[in-house]
């Protein structure tokens, strides 16, 4: 069963745009929006989720940093379904 999210914070506004948040199953989940790049990441603690690595999209500008939740929820739903299925 792939989980839901429970929570979500926006802890930087912008350069990079970034939240932090929890799932229904307890684990940490990390999003970054910096240098044109979005990152999700995956762990049991925020830091396993920071240092994850797997789930990267190369969407802008390098020098891009501002991105809103709406833009970034589909990527960070793909990389749920990812995760949790495997991929």
């Amino acid at each position: 069963m792939i989980p839901t999210m429970q929570s979500i914070e926006k802890t930087c506004i912008a350069c990079p745009a970034q939240w932090e948040g929890t799932l229904s199953d307890g684990a940490f989940f990390y999003v970054r929006y910096r240098n044109g790049t979005l990152r999700v990441g995956f762990g049991a603690t925020l830091d396993a989720a920071v240092q994850d690595h797997r789930f990267d999209w190369e969407l802008g500008d390098p020098l891009d940093g501002w991105m809103e939740w709406d833009q970034a929820s589909d990527y960070f739903d793909r990389a749920v379904i990812a995760h949790y299925s495997g991929a």
